[in-house]
């Protein structure tokens, strides 16, 4: 991005920091260009980025703490107080770095002299151990002692405790265990687990290293596989039946058949019954027996928290205050003034393939300038152990040859009082690709959204109490079928970062976007609160 001769002003405030030359009016001269101009404030954000991605192309990162206390500048909030010195420094000096990047062959020089600015290597993070993630739990009831399970949530090695209902376990190795209540599932590690009690069914890549899945008479090894599992509540029966593929049973060396070396082979089609610790026999294999997919109840994906379909018989959203779980009706952001670059279509709602139920008529175009917010009844709480979801709809429209224009449109979940831990999910982007920026911090989609075309967006913020926080998003294109459980593989992922937010508005702002046109925007806790309409 080029910076007109008009932002000199701001090169050169950097400069003075990187040098660390910056006084008290400066520091406030600084933020306030950078709050009261979007082009100025949209430089200093993809200085950042450019930054970070150079960075990590060369395997090393700014000081963790120098991290948790940096400038949370998002598209729709901007520095404030007097904590911006020394973050502003380090900011700066990066940026500053990464200037000297293409001249010097990849080396990236810091100021001599002064250590607390050298970068490192980035050390693990806490959540190394976490090794599966809680897809999929609607409607699941679990034992009293284990009522701090939440869809979305992420696992360590522990034990799941299941009264009733069907849940689903993503290990981070990408095999799937449904798992069918009442049961008792231990997660030993990323490849291992143990059935105690109950039904699961295994899916999993051929490709992959071996998953162990082990039962009270048998430790079950999958060779590209799905295959169910059941052992009942008295520990002394269990089934295998293989639905595809094939699997390896050890033997419990327990086992008093005498035969603890033999591996048993059963390929598809396929069952066995292990009775107790004395026999196998081979059983019929039964397939209705046993949940493949967990079946989404009407009543419990409905479960939304807040929905916003632009269903208004008028041109302009401000004062609007249909849908649901809104605090108030739609007004203009303050900052943004009353640009018309946000304008209703009344009857143009935007149709996703295959779709349950035929959406309610209305739209969003936004075009060139414009600053929405609302409040939200519910807040999304980061200083808890819960997962939040958004979807909706995007459509970017293409524009006659040579008009085209290189702004941005987002999405900014905020707090109403302050100006930090914002998360924005940006669908048009000035350096093209779709963006997440939670707190300051970036990351970007690998390619941009073609013109023309409808792609559904669910966002998954997952927040923790004494646990770091992270955003993902996953996109659609309008010929993708939409996964039923939450999936393993998303577009665009954030850094984990500590952030105690409470979120309890909605901004949508744009600065001389291309056309974009926004549909039923919907937010919940659970992955089918915002996805089942456009289920197959």
């Amino acid at each position: 991005m080029e910076i007109s001769r008009e932002h000199e002003r701001l090169l050169e405030l950097i400069g003075l920091v990187r040098d660390g030359g910056l006084d008290d009016s400066q520091t406030a001269e600084l933020e306030a260009i950078l709050e009261s101009d979007p082009e100025a404030l949209a430089y200093y954000v993809e200085s950042i980025d450019v930054t970070s991605m150079l960075y990590r192309q060369q395997g090393i990162v700014i000081d963790d703490q120098v991290a948790d206390d940096s400038l949370a500048i998002t598209p729709a909030s901007v520095v404030s107080g007097r904590r911006s010195l020394w973050p502003t420094a380090y900011w700066a000096v990066a940026i500053g770095a990464s200037l000297l990047i293409g001249v010097l062959a990849g080396r990236i020089l810091l100021p001599a002299g002064d250590s607390s600015m050298q970068a490192q290597v980035a050390a693990p993070a806490e959540t190394d151990r976490e090794i599966a993630t809680l897809s999929f739990a609607t409607g699941c009831r679990w034992e009293s002692d284990d009522q701090s399970r939440y869809e979305g949530q992420r696992l360590t090695p522990e034990t799941l405790r299941l009264v009733d209902g069907v849940a689903v376990v993503e290990f981070d190795c990408d095999v799937r265990l449904v798992l069918e209540g009442p049961a008792q599932l231990e997660l030993a590690s990323v490849d291992h687990a143990m059935l105690r009690h109950g039904k699961v069914v295994f899916s999993g890549e051929g490709d992959l290293e071996r998953f162990t899945l082990e039962t009270p008479f048998s430790k079950i090894l999958d060779e590209g596989t799905e295959y169910a599992v059941s052992v009942d509540r008295s520990g002394e029966v269990s089934e295998v039946h293989v639905f595809d593929g094939r699997v390896i049973c050890e033997p419990s060396k327990q086992n008093s058949s005498g035969s603890t070396d033999q591996l048993i082979q059963i390929d598809a089609g396929n069952a066995r019954r292990f009775l107790g610790r004395s026999s196998i026999e081979p059983i019929e294999l039964s397939t209705s027996r046993f949940v493949r997919e967990p079946v989404l109840q009407k009543e419990l994906a409905d479960s939304t928290v807040t929905v916003e379909s632009f269903a208004y018989d008028t041109k302009s959203l401000a004062g609007q205050n249909g849908g649901n779980g809104w605090q108030q009706p739609w007004t203009h952001a303050s900052r943004y003034g009353k640009n018309p670059g946000a304008a209703l279509r009344t009857g143009e709602s935007l149709v996703w393939p295959g779709r349950n139920e035929k959406p309610i008529g209305g739209s969003l175009m936004i075009h060139g300038d414009a600053g929405l917010q609302r409040l939200l009844e519910e807040p999304i709480r980061m200083d808890r152990d819960v997962a939040y979801y958004l979807s909706f709809l995007a459509r970017r429209h293409s524009v006659p040859q040579g008009t085209g224009s290189n702004g941005w449109t987002y999405l900014t979940l905020r707090n109403s009082q302050s100006k930090v831990g914002h998360v924005s999910i940006g669908p048009i982007t000035q350096p093209g690709a779709p963006r997440i920026v939670h707190d300051g911090r970036v990351a970007n989609a690998t390619s941009a959204l073609r013109e023309d075309v409808v792609y559904l967006f669910v966002c998954k913020i997952l927040a923790g109490q004494d646990q770091d926080d992270q955003v993902q998003v996953r996109i659609y294109g309008d010929h993708e079928a939409v996964d039923s459980v939450e999936p393993s593989i998303w577009n665009i992922t954030t850094r984990p970062i500590r952030s105690d937010s409470v979120l309890n508005e909605l901004r949508l702002s744009a600065k001389n976007s291309p056309p974009l046109q926004l549909d039923e925007l919907r937010m919940g806790k659970t992955w089918s609160s915002v996805t089942s309409e456009y289920l197959e």
